[in-house]
């Protein structure tokens, strides 16, 4: 037990081995000079005999201390060296798993006064802890930018450690504790230590605590269970730090074919309250001139907001319509959040297919889609019985007037078009048909939250057959909200089609009086949209296609769909996926860089912000993304330590490192392992002196002076004698 105790507290067995093999050698070379020869007799023997009898017990006591000494100075060196193992042996602990959970998200980049981010002292004050580390603890760095990963597997080799660490770029992603810490939980789990340490080596700022973004909440949680876990953090930046940010850059609706495209920024502030001014400038390589706004902040304004408007580029058909803006202010202390991307959509027209049978149904639509000759929307006509994949790849939008004629292979094309951001809009047939359809189009809407029932149904008398115009769907129907009462009220309803009661709240455009949904839409994850009338437009079940709100009403579902489906053109440094890409097999970043994409995942996050060009399997561009930084991951705002202890004290106690020096966890056994061990080097020097001394007092030769007992008088007769110095023997003198 005992050896099995010891070998566990050495980083290699063999060093205990030779360790062990080296304490051995002076006593195997003791044994072989013992070793008896042949006697040679001799006349004089029994003289010598009796002088060296009476020195044989002294003799023997001389050897056996100065093999002692010897024994002790070899067994002390190895223990100094070895006192970290030995300390883990004696403890039962051994060497320890130390996990570095090392925030290096884009808040980390911020800047001081003297220019030095946040993440170089980060580093500086982890790589000092790291070096006060007993040497046989294997550390192990966990980096916790969106997404967490591995920077090292634990080692012994703590130079290397610091090295990567001090290697380490900040990322303009994102931090993500509660994935870095998952992981480092996860890690434990499969490979169980002895008394584990776990350090959160961040500055503790707002944007190191925001929500994750990889949705893991069970991080911290997750180090509950585990037994003798020890969990340090470094303190929270507490310096307030001036710095201003542009947050957000949301494009308007543009319009369609030029004219002044809407952009709205948003900025906020932190640190200084004080009165001060902002310069904004937006500028984009298609853009004739840059525009420049100030905002002045009033004292204690945090957040502030400004439009501009953007003199949109003449595209010509068939040109990338796609307009690349930049937003940036004057540079400070982070400036990573000081500009922002985005793409404004400058196409000259909107395809728009129309499936149709009769001329009365496309008409209502196409009076609706394009009321005059200088609506930039072009009308696309397609028989609903040829409805393809090949059909829907050039238009923006499609409206199906007759789905009952319909091909069942072409749903599955239509929610295609949906995945890659188009839109589609649906009226029931007025006579006909069947319902079938109703089942495949119920299997094309987002999350399938739509029912029907057993087809269309007549509204009696009563508020059935009025729209409720008090309510109508803020997001869908916001530009025409103020108009929208006087725009429904002359609408009568005769007919609709009968609905489950499944559908969300937020998904109703427009409901009649009595509650029952007239016109509902979603929108899909990818951006794209499907909206349903369950009013045909046939004057036996509705005088809508005749009355005002007609033409509103379909511009509106067109036109905030194909708004909604812009947002798969916006990505964040750290994503590995974006909506809407189903053709995409690759993406090209800015600086030239290529990212291959396999079933919508991309084989590496996104590390750059700007635009990306989207590219399909010939080679050939499809598309354009702009990606930037989570705007609130950059945060420089200081937390209270109370705050930060109770974000991380969800899975347990944990402890903060003011001062590394005097942490009781590291700095306590460590000046304790130096100072024995320094001790005990001291020890080998002393042993060593002591054991020159004594071996030159105990060698024989150095006895044969002044001091040393008289040669037995016989001896002199052969030069030896008078002290034990030769002395020359007249008579036995030759003389040539």
């Amino acid at each position: 037990m005992t050896a099995t105790v010891l070998a566990a507290g050495f980083a290699a067995p063999g060093l205990a081995i030779a360790g062990l093999v080296a304490m051995a050698l002076p006593v195997l070379i003791h044994l072989l000079l013992r070793r008896r020869r042949r006697p040679i007799e001799w006349a004089a023997m029994d003289l010598l005999r009796r002088a060296i009898e009476r020195r044989r017990r002294q003799l023997r006591l001389e050897r056996w201390l100065l093999l002692a000494i010897r024994m002790a100075a070899l067994g002390l060196l190895g223990a100094a060296l070895a006192r970290p193992y030995l300390e883990g042996a004696e403890t039962g602990s051994g060497s320890r798993t130390v996990w570095i959970v090392l925030d290096d998200g884009v808040s980390s980049r911020v800047e001081d006064g003297d220019g030095r981010t946040a993440f170089e002292g980060v580093a500086t004050r982890t790589n000092a802890w790291i070096s006060k580390r007993p040497v046989g603890d294997d550390i192990g760095v966990i980096l916790a930018s969106h997404p967490a990963r591995i920077l090292i597997e634990p080692t012994a080799d703590h130079r290397r450690v610091s090295e990567r660490i001090e290697s380490t770029i900040p990322s303009l992603a994102g931090t993500d504790l509660d994935a870095a810490i998952a992981l480092v939980a996860s890690r434990l789990a499969a490979n169980p230590t002895i008394d584990p340490i776990v350090l959160v080596a961040s500055d503790l700022r707002l944007g190191s605590l925001e929500p994750p973004r990889s949705n893991s909440t069970s991080g911290v949680s997750a180090l509950a269970a585990m037994d003798g876990l020890d969990r340090l953090a470094l303190p929270p930046g507490v310096e307030p730090i001036d710095n201003v940010a542009v947050v957000s850059l949301a494009p308007g609706r543009p319009p369609v074919g030029g004219g002044l495209a809407p952009v709205r920024i948003e900025l906020a502030r932190q640190g200084d309250a004080n009165p001060s001014t902002t310069r904004v400038s937006l500028s984009g390589p298609r853009l004739a001139t840059a525009i420049e706004r100030d905002v002045r902040w009033r004292s204690g304004e945090r957040t502030a907001s400004v439009e501009l408007q953007v003199p949109m580029p003449l595209v010509a058909p068939g040109e990338d319509p796609d307009v690349l803006v930049e937003v940036s202010i004057e540079p400070d202390a982070q400036a990573a959040d000081d500009r922002r991307f985005g793409l404004l959509d400058a196409r000259p027209r909107l395809r728009v297919g129309v499936a149709a049978d009769d001329r009365d149904l496309e008409g209502w639509f196409a009076r609706a889609l394009s009321p005059s000759t200088e609506t930039p929307i072009e009308l696309v006509p397609i028989e609903p019985a040829l409805l393809d994949g090949s059909s829907l790849r050039t238009i923006e939008a499609m409206v199906v007037a007759r789905p009952d004629l319909v091909p069942a292979s072409a749903w599955s094309d239509l929610a295609r078009m949906i995945d890659r951001g188009g839109v589609v809009i649906v009226a029931p047939p007025s006579v006909g048909g069947g319902i079938a359809w109703l089942d495949r189009l119920a299997e094309i809407v987002p999350e399938r939250s739509w029912s029907f029932g057993a087809g269309p149904i007549d509204v009696p008398d009563g508020p059935g057959r009025r729209i409720d115009a008090a309510t109508p769907h803020a997001a869908w129907m916001g530009m025409i909200a103020a108009e929208f009462e006087d725009l429904a009220a002359p609408v009568s309803i005769g007919r609709r089609l009968e609905i489950g009661d499944g559908v969300p709240e937020s998904e109703i455009v427009v409901r009649s009086l009595d509650g029952a949904p007239l016109v509902i839409a979603a929108t899909a994850p990818s951006g794209g949209s499907i909206a349903l009338f369950m009013v045909a437009l046939d004057l036996d079940w509705s005088d809508l296609p005749v009355r005002p709100l007609m033409v509103p009403l379909v511009q509106e579902l067109l036109r905030e769909g194909i708004d909604r489906s812009r947002i798969r053109t916006v990505g964040t440094v750290g994503d590995d996926r974006f909506r809407g890409l189903v053709e995409a097999t690759a993406i090209e970043t800015p600086s030239g860089g290529r990212i291959e994409m396999r079933q919508g995942v991309l084989e590496r996050p996104v590390d750059e912000t700007g635009r990306l060009s989207v590219v399909d399997v010939s080679g050939s561009r499809i598309g354009g993304l702009v990606v930037n930084i989570e705007a609130s991951a950059a945060s420089t705002e200081p937390v209270d330590r109370e705050v930060v202890a109770t974000r991380l004290g969800e899975g347990g106690p944990w402890r903060f490192t003011d001062d590394l020096d005097s942490d009781d966890s590291v700095a306590a056994g460590e000046s304790g392992d130096t100072s024995i061990s320094t001790s005990m080097l001291v020890g080998v020097i002393v042993l060593l002196l002591l054991e020159a001394l004594l071996a030159r007092r105990f060698s024989r030769t150095s006895t044969m002076g002044d001091s040393a007992e008289p040669a037995p008088a016989f001896l002199a007769a052969y030069g030896v004698g008078d002290g034990g110095r030769r002395t020359t023997n007249p008579s036995m003198e030759r003389t040539s």
